[in-house]
């Protein structure tokens, strides 16, 4: 594995970024890599959004206690990888953060195109479909993460 660290980061880290993070963890419980998510405007520390946790907690995905996080110039490095959930996150990263590296949209790094919708608002149904698309996601990720490359 070429990372020792992989950040998720949308725009408020209260729902897909630590929902994500916790779906990675459990699907690669021994590997010696961090999990984490931050967000790009986090003003002051806010809990995980209430529908997120509790498709979590069914899921048995542990969440208890997280706060939100601003992403930070020590976020980055060249064993880090950064996936955005949206295209337009990108270059904003690139923008904002001068050691900014390794920053890719989740999509584009495991080869397909599109946003991670956000169903802020929705229906706890909605909150479920999210669940269920980035399993299947985090599914490919490993399998990337996992495969050695070619040389």
């Amino acid at each position: 594995m070429d990372y020792s660290k992989i950040i998720f980061v949308t725009k408020d880290d209260t729902s897909r970024g630590p929902l994500a993070a916790a779906i990675l963890r459990q699907k690669m419980p021994i590997e010696p890599i961090e999990i984490e998510s931050r967000g790009l405007i986090v003003l002051f520390p806010e809990p995980i959004n209430q529908k997120v946790e509790a498709i979590a907690a069914a899921k048995d995905l542990d969440v208890k206690g997280y706060a939100s996080q601003q992403l930070s110039e020590s976020d980055f490095g060249k064993d880090v990888l950064v996936l955005v959930f949206e295209e337009s996150l990108k270059p904003t990263v690139y923008e904002e953060y001068a050691e900014a590296q390794n920053v890719y949209t989740f999509k584009e790094f495991i080869n397909e195109s599109g946003n991670i919708a956000d169903p802020y608002g929705g229906e706890l149904q909605e909150y479920g479909k999210l669940y269920d698309s980035l399993n299947e996601l985090m599914r490919k990720l490993v399998y990337k993460l996992r495969v050695p490359k070619l040389s």
